[in-house]
């Protein structure tokens, strides 16, 4: 202590920025979570009982797991996309007339 003032390394620390709230970040990365863990279980579906032929054009592919891995990214990313269209538009307040 100097001059009867207290110092702390929290009391020097920067405080946190006003409004940073991780809600919204948990909601949607939750929400993308289980979208992508849908499409990819969709993948899954259409490559096992192999409608339209998709099984068995991936079985034949001369690019082997990439051809699986390139389509299991691209149900991903589609099911993430929409399972954080859907949270947020169930989320929001239907506005009344």
């Amino acid at each position: 202590m100097t001059g009867g003032v207290q110092t702390s390394r929290a009391a020097d620390a920067a405080p946190a920025p006003r409004g940073q709230d991780w809600r919204l970040l948990r909601f949607l990365l939750r929400h993308c979570t289980t979208g992508v863990v849908a499409g990819w279980c969709l993948m899954l579906g259409l490559v096992w009982t192999d409608v339209g032929s998709i099984g068995s054009l991936m079985a034949r592919s001369d690019v082997g797991w990439l051809g699986y891995l390139m389509l299991a990214a691209a149900f991903g990313i589609t099911g993430g996309s929409v399972g954080m269209g859907v949270a947020i538009n169930t989320a929001l307040p239907l506005r009344r007339r």
